[in-house]
This record gives C-alpha cells, structure tokens and sequence, in this order.
C-alpha cells in the first residue's frame, strides 16, 4: 500500500462569499469605507436593518435638494432672506423626503416585476445613505449661501458682479457639488443592486422607471396650475 497522501484541491471562495460572514461595522467604517467598498456597506445595512442615521441624512438631502432648487429659480419673489431659508429648509425638506418615500414605494414595486421582493424602507435606506455625498454638498450650499447672502436668490444673480476669489470660490463649489452628486448617483445603483442582488444594468432601470412614473404624476398635478 502506498502512504503518499493525495493533494487536496481548495476551491477560494467567490467575491461575494465574504458578505455571508457577519462583518460588524462602527459608524466611521460606514461613512469611511462607503466610498471604497459600497457593497459591504450596504450588505451590512440591510443585513442589520441599520437605520441611526437613516432618517437624518434623508432630510439633511432633501432640505439640501430643497435650497439648491430655491436658488436655481431665484425663489426671492419680495420674501426676507430668514423666511426663504425657513420655508426651504423646513416645507421643502418635508417636502422632498416624502417624494423620497413616494419614489421608494414605486421602486419597491417595480422591483416585484424584476421577481425582487424589497421592502420600501430598505430602499429608503439605500437611498439614504447612498445620498450622502449630497449631504456632504449641503456644506458647500451653506458656503454660498453666507457668502451671497438673499442675492443668490434674485433672478439678475451673477458671479460676474463679485469679486475674482468669490466667483472662483463659487464655481468650484458648483463643480464638486456636481462631482457629490454624481457619486451619490453611483452609490445608490451599487445600493440598489446589492440590496436586490440584481446586476448593475437592472439596478439603474428598477431607478430610472419609478423616476419617470413620479415625473409624469407630478407634471399632471402641477402644469394644471402654470
């Protein structure tokens, strides 16, 4: 009889194979390793039903969203500066988190089409945290907001009108508000398609359709009063 052992062959584990093993993550590796390493992030989100910031970064973006779109149609219609910041921030943060929560109950059930079964906070929580490059950006409309003060809110605004350091302070804040939001963008695909565990391409139509669907409501609602 022979004693030479045979080889044993190990077969390494898949990628996703260390997602089945619980990874226990603090606050910082979430806000840290997000950027690196989104799927282990948001496997540990939804594994763990994390939710300790959910809440807060939804309406810090939606309050953000809300700004920025005062800014962009020169909200100031003979209204004090306070109460611009005030009706924006305030009904305009609740605004746009309850069209956050609209748009995840239509994502949650065009995912059933794709044979997903996610739940609408789940994808709350996706987006939640995969906006938080947008939440990030809030710093920087905090910036140009004190730095312009109620005229970045009137219709004749201009960067022109400003000194040279002031109109580049605030291109380049346009120009890494743009970048956040891009990321933020990407996040939520990764988020979306690894909470559904559906590839990347499915994940951005299971986004883009609920968008479109909200789009066309919101346009019937409002275009009657224009």
């Amino acid at each position: 009889m022979s004693n030479v052992t045979e080889p044993v062959t190990i077969t390494p584990e898949p990628p996703e194979a260390k997602f089945r093993h619980k990874i226990i993550l603090t606050d910082g590796d979430v806000f840290t390793r997000i950027w690196k390493e989104p799927r282990l992030v948001f496997n540990y989100l939804s594994e763990f039903e994390y939710d300790r910031y959910t809440y807060v970064l939804l309406f810090i973006a939606a309050a953000t969203t809300s700004l920025e779109l005062a800014i962009a149609n020169h909200l100031n219609k003979g209204m004090t500066f306070s109460f611009i910041i005030a009706i924006s921030i305030i009904a305009g943060g609740i605004f746009w988190t309850l069209i956050y929560y609209t748009y995840a109950a239509l994502a949650s059930r065009i995912g059933e089409w794709f044979g997903c079964q996610p739940s609408v906070v789940s994808i709350v929580r996706v987006l939640a945290y995969g906006m938080f490059p947008i939440v990030i950006a809030s710093l920087f409309t905090t910036v140009k907001i004190v730095l312009f003060d109620i005229e970045l809110f009137r219709e004749g605004f201009s960067v022109k009108n400003y000194a040279h350091e002031l109109s580049a302070l605030y291109v380049i804040s346009l120009l890494v508000q743009l970048a956040l939001a891009m990321s933020s963008i990407c996040l939520i695909v990764v988020g979306m398609s690894q909470l559904q565990q559906m590839p990347i391409g499915m994940a951005i139509l299971n986004l883009i359709l609920p968008a479109l669907i909200l789009a066309v409501g919101l346009a019937i609602i409002v275009v009657p009063f224009l």
